[in-house]
């Protein structure tokens, strides 16, 4: 399989997704759709179908997929590419790479220490950040969570002298290489066809190579230490592990921004549910601690303490994450016993086919509803009620915002906590008002080219940001 086949498939898919959400005609559980140049995909709609489709992970590669979007999404020399992609084919962490850093993510980014210290790091960050604002700022919302999560991120993930602290002008080019990402995955004269991305992508491996050979890296979190311990283990030289340091760096920034702003005008649009959300987290056990004039938010209190915000987080995820999960079929493979997948066929699994089908979710799965996940993080159906009383529970595959099996996002954790932990802050000590009054409206979702990350809003949304009666001199922070 050719990537910039697939990439330029990607578009159709996102048609077929659209055509399959408006029409019961395309609700099969799994189905074909013959692509030109690549052959035929499968597209997989069914949540039990979607999880034996995770279960054959030898024959349905995820890693030949990953190993090819990496070399697109920063392109690097030909020894690097070779060292990526060498050893998949064992499955073998000790003789790939790009394996044994899957296993590492899951390790650094899982509940622990590394992720306490990095979470840590990035919301005191956003506290500090925030608490700036004395007597109110305007500002586009999408705009003004941009740097914030940014500036953030990079801190806690790179440290105190990461690139955009030593040259801020860099985070301009982060934005703009993010931008361009569609096209420069095609791979086709990406200097022609997308020239401000592509010498954005330039300049940020320019820098993160100085940054490495200048050693900041010392003084990065211990997940990208144990990355880079990784990369240079398996052969990699300073440059080319900065080169593959981009990529990484989309995924740390690219989703969890529109992910905070989607949340925050949910729930701003909605007076009720601003209120629900306040007297939630205002009574929770253990949630806020008070110190005079400062307000010490408990990170892991928010986990537990906290289950209406986090429903609406997932519940924003839900309906505004198009990301398609990918695979190759390295061998004919046979599913549920009846459906035969064949060599060198792609499977496609889109997000939004699972998560906003009625037959999985009920008759409001098109709707913003934020109570969706409040008892199980699967989800339950609130329409299924019979003479029982009781709920449905949804399958646990019907919920692909964060991918699954292989491809299950090992940021989950760290993004959950970012974004939940940031809006907290803001529902208890701030108000979000649109300039001359009036109430915030959601704006409608942008389309995607390439359904890499979360929707964009087609405009931002201009607030005022002013401290809620009575909070004026509050000082914010987080504790572990």
């Amino acid at each position: 399989m050719v990537l910039g086949e697939n990439v330029r498939d990607h578009a159709s898919i996102r048609l077929q997704t659209d055509i399959h959400l408006r029409s019961d005609k395309y609700r099969y559980p799994i189905f074909t759709i013959p692509v030109l140049l690549s052959g035929r995909q499968y597209i997989v709609a069914s949540p039990a179908l979607i999880s034996l489709v995770q279960r054959n992970a030898k024959t349905l590669s995820f890693e030949v997929i990953v190993s090819e979007l990496t070399s697109r999404m920063a392109p690097s020399d030909p020894g690097a590419d070779i060292i990526i992609k060498r050893g998949l084919e064992t499955r073998d962490p000790a003789h790939s790479l790009l394996l044994a850093m899957h296993d590492l993510q899951i390790e650094n980014l899982g509940p622990g220490k590394v992720l306490d210290n990095m979470s840590g790091t990035q919301l005191q960050e956003m506290a500090r950040m925030v608490d700036e604002i004395d007597s109110g700022v305007t500002t586009g919302l999408f705009q003004w969570l941009r740097h914030l999560v940014t500036i953030s991120n990079m801190l806690a993930v790179y440290g105190p002298n990461n690139i955009m602290a030593l040259d801020p002008s860099l985070e301009e080019d982060f934005w703009l290489y993010e931008a361009g990402m569609s096209t420069l995955l095609i791979g086709v004269a990406p200097w022609l066809l997308a020239p401000k991305a592509y010498r954005a992508q330039r300049k940020l491996v320019d820098a993160l190579a100085r940054w490495a050979e200048n050693g900041y890296w010392n003084d990065a979190s211990d997940w990208i230490k144990n990355r880079r311990s990784l990369n240079m283990k398996y052969g990699l030289s300073s440059r080319q592990a900065a080169q593959v340091e981009v990529g990484m760096m989309f995924g740390i920034l690219a989703n969890a921004m529109p992910t905070t702003f989607w949340l925050l005008t949910h729930i701003w649009s909605r007076p009720e549910l601003l209120k629900e959300v306040r007297e939630e987290l205002e009574s929770a056990d253990g949630l806020v601690k008070v110190e005079g004039s400062r307000r010490i938010i408990n990170i892991q209190a928010l986990k537990t303490q906290a289950p209406l915000l986090n429903s609406v987080f997932r519940e924003v995820l839900r309906i505004t994450a198009p990301v398609v999960s990918v695979r190759v079929v390295l061998e004919d493979t046979i599913i549920a016993d009846q459906y035969l997948l064949k060599k060198g066929s792609v499977v496609q699994i889109p997000a939004l086919i699972a998560n906003l089908d009625p037959n999985n979710w009920g008759s409001d799965a098109h709707e913003f509803n934020p109570n969706r996940f409040q008892k199980t993080v699967s989800g339950t159906i609130t329409n299924s009620r019979q003479d029982t009383g009781k709920e449905k529970t949804v399958h646990p595959a019907a919920f692909r915002s964060f991918g699954g099996g292989g491809s299950l996002c090992p940021g989950r954790h760290f993004a959950q906590m970012e974004i939940v932990g940031l809006s907290a802050m803001l529902i208890l000590g701030f108000e979000l008002k649109p300039p001359g009054g009036g109430k915030i409206v959601v704006p409608e979702q942008t389309n995607l080219m390439l359904p890499l990350s979360i929707y964009r809003p087609k405009r931002d949304v201009k607030v005022e940001i002013r401290r809620r009666e009575g909070m004026e001199n509050m000082k914010w922070s987080f504790s572990k």
